[in-house]
């Protein structure tokens, strides 16, 4: 039987990178981080763009186990990514201040040869944010990072869905992926 040694995750993101140094430990193994170079499908439904998305990222990285994932906001059905300058970040946040978004987080994982996504909706209120808020909040250059310009701590309240997604990434599914298929490895 095969043994793994390291997962290798599919992105610079250093949320995602928190998220997985826990899973590689829990798991013991070592953690690999590639930043694949992909052009993002940005015009297709949220469902389609996330997942599409973060199987162009994993099928970038060599490797028999490998996770990437692709999140983004979604506000009255616009899409919002990472914003491009302070600017669309101070108009994002404006928008979003006090009012309901969802996250969209597909997650995928290669054991293998065989590919799984998951796709995780999470909806979340962002807390009503003062005018001085945003300003200081758009001086973190971490923002241009932050799909739909918010963070953990912005969110008022969790309606649905789990803070990992909301990261970037399901640790859940990649903990079920592994502990499912890792004993077929030399199968799949």
């Amino acid at each position: 039987m095969k043994k793994l040694t390291k997962v290798i995750l599919a992105s610079s993101s250093p949320q995602k990178k928190k998220l997985m140094i826990y899973v590689a430990n829990k798991l013991g193994l070592e953690l690999v981080t590639e930043n694949p170079l992909i052009e993002e499908i940005k015009d297709e439904s949220p469902e389609k763009t996330a997942i599409a998305n973060a199987l162009l990222k994993l099928r970038e990285v060599e490797g028999e186990f490998v996770v990437s994932s692709d999140a983004f906001a979604s506000y009255k059905g616009e899409l919002l990514f990472k914003p491009k300058d302070k600017e669309e970040a101070r108009e994002i946040l404006k928008k979003i201040s006090g009012e309901e978004v969802s996250v969209y987080t597909a997650t995928a994982v290669r054991i293998g040869k065989l590919e799984i996504t998951d796709l995780t909706i999470s909806l979340a209120v962002i807390k009503n944010f003062k005018e001085e808020e945003i300003e200081k909040k758009i001086q973190n250059p971490e923002i241009l990072k932050k799909a739909g310009s918010f963070s953990i701590s912005d969110i008022f309240l969790l309606k649905k869905g789990n803070l990992e997604s909301i990261m970037g990434l399901n640790t859940s599914f990649v903990f079920s992926m592994y502990s499912t298929y890792i004993h077929d490895l030399e199968h799949i």
